[in-house]
């Protein structure tokens, strides 16, 4: 099991570092986000689920 963290909500998509992987996303709409894990691109069943906290994994912008 991978162990999780807050992360970074810049730089959408992707991002690897040498400590760990930032996975950010935008939604206007989502009232919750799974990350599923896979061992494999064949692979048909995730490794991992990730349910991430809606209160600890967000980032609220002020609006312009």
């Amino acid at each position: 099991m991978f162990a999780t963290e807050p992360g970074a909500a810049h730089a959408l998509g992707i991002t690897t570092y040498a400590s760990g992987v930032n996975f950010s996303m935008f939604s206007q709409a989502a009232t919750g986000v799974e990350l599923l894990l896979f061992d494999g691109p064949s692979a048909i069943e995730p490794a991992q689920i990730i349910r991430l906290d809606p209160c600890r994994n967000k980032t609220l912008r002020e609006a312009q």
